[in-house]
């Protein structure tokens, strides 16, 4: 209800701002790099929140997703928010930008263990 409430503030012009998810991706706000929309929806926002830790390749691709999501939605829906738009992207997981590589390092990030990680 919240998002909804977001979103049709934004349609309206009554609130300036933007929103993203886990399974979205930058590509929707024109030719930003990042991972795939279906990348993002089928694996990356499969994995797992039951509390327990994560990997480190689950933290930097969760990392790289959410800065590269930030970054596209920041530059195309709020521009003038800070001049944060003539700041330099730097993705902080470079060697994880591979999704073949991030598939096969997330292949088992959907379960949830019953002892922990």
């Amino acid at each position: 209800m919240r998002k909804r409430w977001l979103l049709s503030g934004f349609t309206r012009n009554e609130l300036d701002g933007t929103y993203w998810g886990c399974g979205s991706s930058p590509e929707r706000s024109g030719n930003y790099p990042g991972y795939s929309k279906p990348f993002a929806k089928n694996v990356i926002s499969q994995i797992r929140t039951d509390l327990d830790t994560f990997s480190d390749d689950e933290i930097a691709v969760l990392e790289n997703h959410g800065y590269l999501l930030a970054d596209a939605a920041i530059k195309t829906h709020v521009s003038g928010f800070l001049n944060l738009t003539d700041a330099p992207l730097n993705i902080p997981y470079p060697d994880l930008m591979n999704e073949d590589k991030v598939a096969i390092a997330l292949k088992d990030s959907h379960k949830t263990k019953i002892f922990g990680h």
